[in-house]
């Protein structure tokens, strides 16, 4: 049986927002009839400072894993094995990192749809690093924002985050200085850190908003202080009380310090199944704490498979792998997204007509790029150089995708080819 294997660019063609939140929004639902299993993510600490986290979950129809390994000097490393649940027979095996950014924020989009006040327009991020920028592309689906504020602690990160957003999103987002000033009278509360600290004071937060932690999975870490959590909200909701008790440090220590023996949180399944209660009154204060489920994983995995077996666009083998950029330069396949173009063994799924740029560029490590061609769509940006001893991001390539139609892509995402092979 051909097993495929789906690739980021793959994946994020396949994954737009808002069907992402309809997904998880459904895995919700399955999980609290009970026609979901999740299993906890368990973690494997090795002294060399690698460590490998793993996850699984299943549907009568699928089941599957995430696995991944994070070390300091080689970053994250994400899969999602996919299989079916009639037979037990291997499907895909997709690259996840995009996966999870995407299903990440789209747990806190369905959270805000269920919690948040019907007229919640003024949203605040705390964070500007990979998982914020879809945490707010969630919200802005569920909520028509009229302002947006942004604080990190590096200015020049959350300025460029802030106009990188606005472009994208089509949103008022503006940076501000302190995080203080980005809570109060928000409406909608996301914090997206690696914080091991709050990084909000529960007094910042207006009556009747809504707070979304995204940022830690680690008992010993939190975003968001006692007094919120215990004392202020009168609803903390959970994306599973399982997953809490092991990883939410965000509730597990405002528990500790008050001797409170239970998890202090619903689970938001039950809330979108309609068993338990939301928001009561417009003045109420609301958390959700999200995790992060392999029940959303396998279920934005599945999509990304079938779109791809129906346009018949993911790269498969007999034994589910394949090099990269092993297609063909110049030809053109169909999926549900439209044409699918190959350049330089480069692929991108374009919609509208294509734009070349020629430009010659100077590396920041100061090695000359040559023949740089970047080609562009209102989707995709694509980028090949014909000499070029390392490919790395060119400084070019950077602008032009800043001032690109882009809303999926940045510049951790660009394909380039050089000496024949694929690099990121």
């Amino acid at each position: 049986m051909t097993k495929l294997y789906i690739s980021e660019q793959e994946v994020l063609a396949c994954l737009p927002m808002a069907k992402a939140i309809e997904l998880v929004e459904q895995a919700f639902r399955r999980l609290a009839d009970g026609t979901a299993i999740n299993h906890p993510r368990r973690r494997v600490i090795l002294p060399t400072g690698s460590v490998l986290h793993y996850m699984a979950a299943g549907t009568p129809d699928y089941f599957g894993l995430k696995a991944y390994s994070v070390n300091a000097k080689t970053g994250a490393h994400f899969e999602v094995l996919l299989y079916r649940s009639e037979d037990g027979m291997p499907l895909a095996t997709i690259e996840a990192n995009f996966l999870g950014q995407i299903r990440t924020g789209a747990a806190t989009g369905v959270a805000t749809k269920y919690l948040a006040r019907e007229d919640a327009a003024v949203a605040a991020v705390i964070g500007s690093g990979f998982q914020a920028r879809t945490q707010l592309e969630a919200v802005a689906a569920v909520r028509r924002l009229r302002e947006v504020r942004v604080w990190s602690r590096k200015k020049e990160k959350r300025e460029e985050f802030s106009r990188s957003c606005a472009a994208d999103f089509h949103l008022n987002v503006r940076a501000v200085e302190t995080a203080r000033e980005c809570v109060e009278e928000a409406d909608i509360v996301v914090t997206a850190t690696s914080s091991k600290e709050p990084v909000l004071e529960a007094a910042w937060v207006a009556p009747g908003a809504h707070v979304n932690a995204a940022g830690s999975n680690w008992a010993q870490r939190r975003e968001l202080p006692t007094d919120l959590i215990l004392d202020r909200a009168a609803l903390v909701a959970v994306d599973s009380v399982e997953v809490g008790k092991i990883e939410s440090g965000d509730l597990l220590i405002p528990a500790r310090e008050r001797g409170i023996e239970t998890l202090p949180a619903v689970e938001l399944s039950g809330i979108v199944a309609g068993r338990a209660s939301g928001r009561v009154t417009p003045l109420e204060i609301t958390v959700f704490k999200s995790n992060g489920l392999a029940a959303e994983d396998i279920a934005s995995g599945v999509i990304s498979m079938r779109k791809l077996c129906a346009g018949g666009s993911a790269a498969a083998t007999e034994s589910g792998r394949v090099a990269s950029g092993s297609v063909a330069s110049g030809t053109q396949k169909r999926t549900s997204s439209g044409t699918l173009r190959i350049i330089s063994g480069t692929s991108c799924a374009g919609r509208g007509s294509l734009k070349r740029n020629p430009c010659t560029s100077v590396h920041p490590s100061a090695q000359t790029i040559e023949n740089c061609s970047l080609v562009s769509t209102p989707s995709a940006v694509v980028a090949s150089f014909r000499l070029c001893p390392r490919a790395a991001m060119a400084r070019t390539i950077s602008a032009l995708l800043r001032r690109s139609s882009t809303s999926w892509i940045n510049d951790r995402s660009i394909l380039i080819l050089s000496n024949g092979k694929l690099r990121r």
